[in-house]
């Protein structure tokens, strides 16, 4: 699947613009749906280039996109959308899953994102 069917896919199945559709305001819920796209590939090309990068929590239910030391986006659930962009425009990824059992994590520490990049390449392998 490509980036922009995998985002777009994403984007329509989100309930407010399902209701739109439901409403028989389509046109509506298709200029929402691709104002949804271009604000998540806004957010990755920022990240691209400002030593942004993706945080998915160790359960995987939570994703936190940063740039330059700012949280900008977080949410719920499943995001392989905004990690396929990542990957693609090259914005590391930390996927927390991966973490070793009782490697404590920095989330709190006042870092810099590239000192965090350092930190998690370092603890986690990737």
């Amino acid at each position: 699947m490509t980036i922009y069917a995998l985002l777009n896919k994403e984007a329509k199945s989100w309930w407010y613009f399902k209701r739109l559709r439901e409403w028989g305001r389509t046109a509506e819920a298709r200029e929402k749906e691709r104002e949804s796209i271009r604000n998540c590939i806004k957010n990755v090309r920022t990240a691209a280039i400002s030593d942004g990068y993706l945080a998915i929590t160790e359960d995987g239910s939570r994703f936190i996109l940063t740039i330059s030391n700012q949280q900008v986006l977080s949410g719920y659930g499943d995001v392989p959308h905004y990690q396929r962009l990542c990957e693609h425009y090259g914005v590391p990824v930390f996927d927390l899953r991966k973490a070793k059992a009782g490697n404590s994590l920095m989330w709190n520490e006042p870092l810099l994102a590239a000192d965090r990049i350092a930190y998690y390449k370092e603890h986690l392998n990737v």
